[in-house]
């Protein structure tokens, strides 16, 4: 299948100057209109996947209740993502909401330890929402020419921010066994 070639439309910054004529991510949405879309999502993800790393590494553990852990978590997601096909239109503000929802959930679950897995268990079904939730939205916002760019630039935040959030979930592991 051939993508037909895409329709340029004129923005303020591309009347000004012409001379380089690569779409940008100013043809209909600002940057911090894009921060604000994607960061969110990127957060609540690197959150679930922190805590499910939490809940996987916790001593004490039996097979079988680590099993049933992890498919709770699974179950989660995908219970957030059906929850998403159900819904329409969600704007750059409820995107705002459930990354705040996330950062909460993530604070009690750290600072109360017999609620992470809870807590994972909701961080979960926050990432199976979001994420597809946001990719409708990078592709409502983005034009034709930068659709594939916008949606990389949400990928390499959702790892990026992943990248950071592991560490620090196996140092603060670390630092709750040894004040144990």
């Amino acid at each position: 299948m051939i993508e037909p070639p895409h329709e340029r439309r004129p923005t303020q910054a591309s009347r000004v100057s012409d001379s380089d004529d690569r779409p940008t991510l100013h043809t209909q949405a600002s940057r911090l209109t894009y921060l604000a879309l994607i960061l969110p999502a990127a957060f609540v993800a690197s959150g679930h996947t922190a805590t499910a790393f939490l809940v996987q590494t916790v001593g004490g553990s039996n097979v079988a209740a680590m099993t049933w852990r992890v498919a709770a978590i699974v179950l989660a997601e995908g219970i957030g993502s059906a929850i998403a096909m159900g819904v329409r239109d969600v704007g750059l503000q409820a995107q705002v909401a459930i990354g705040l929802v996330g950062a909460v959930t993530l604070g009690i679950g750290l600072a109360v330890g017999p609620l992470l897995i809870a807590s994972a268990m909701v961080l979960s079904l926050l990432d199976g929402l979001v994420l597809p939730l946001r990719s409708v939205a990078i592709q409502r916002l983005a034009d034709d020419a930068v659709r594939a760019r916008a949606a990389s630039l949400a990928s390499a935040c959702d790892m990026a921010l992943k990248t950071i959030a592991l560490p620090l979930a196996g140092r603060w592991r670390g630092r709750r066994r040894f004040l144990r």
